[in-house]
């Protein structure tokens, strides 16, 4: 029989919630490296992209067959043309640039990607241990939203934005405060023109 002490841990253990972790996170930026076949793709989901998410979810990010992977290579281009804009450098042009070396320019690109990093991160929180992936899901159309309103921000600030998904929310909140703008969003009904209520504070605060 287990000693008392050890059974509490490990009870312990078991009820705390899975949140994003350098394992997860690394193993779904490699399969957005796989699917867009870029590396600033891969570094965008390493260095400016953040998940805390339950293990079921997990799962669902890293299967080919839902559509996570999908709404990445979205994400990834929004975040490309944001920094485009805010700092001059095209990620994509600059990775195949001299006959297309992606190995050589690699970690050219990587620093950039890297030291954008200094002005950029968004954050998705997913309450519970599941999620929903596929296609249509209100999580990945959320996030795709947010990646359509990074064209209203100018990227003269640091921007962190962060987007929670709860089952206690019925509707879409945002609130902005300098560069740090939290959405919170419902995990199980979908509110009344939810993407207008993404993008609309937004686009006031003119960043």
């Amino acid at each position: 029989m287990l000693p008392r002490t050890l059974l509490a841990l490990l009870a312990l253990t078991l009820a705390a919630p899975h949140v994003a972790h350098a394992d997860d996170q690394d193993a779904f930026a490699q399969d957005v490296k796989d699917y867009t076949r870029n590396y600033y793709g891969q570094f965008v989901m390493e260095k400016l992209t953040h998940f805390k998410v339950g293990a079921k979810c997990w799962k669902k990010f890293h299967d080919k067959d839902t559509n996570a992977q999908h709404t990445a290579s979205f994400w990834v281009g929004y975040v490309l043309e944001y920094a485009k804009r805010a700092t001059g450098d095209d990620w994509a042009a600059i990775e195949t640039q001299g006959n297309t070396d992606r190995e050589k320019n690699k970690p050219t690109v990587e620093k950039m990607v890297k030291d954008f990093g200094a002005k950029f991160s968004f954050t998705l929180v997913g309450e519970g241990d599941d999620c929903d992936t596929d296609q249509g899901s209100l999580m990945l159309r959320y996030w795709g939203t947010v990646g359509d309103a990074l064209q209203y921000i100018s990227g003269k600030t640091k921007v962190a934005i962060t987007l929670t998904m709860s089952s206690k929310t019925k509707d879409i909140g945002v609130k902005i405060s300098g560069g740090t703008i939290a959405i919170t969003a419902s995990k199980d009904v979908e509110p009344a023109a939810w993407d207008e209520k993404i993008t609309k504070p937004i686009k006031r605060a003119k960043l």
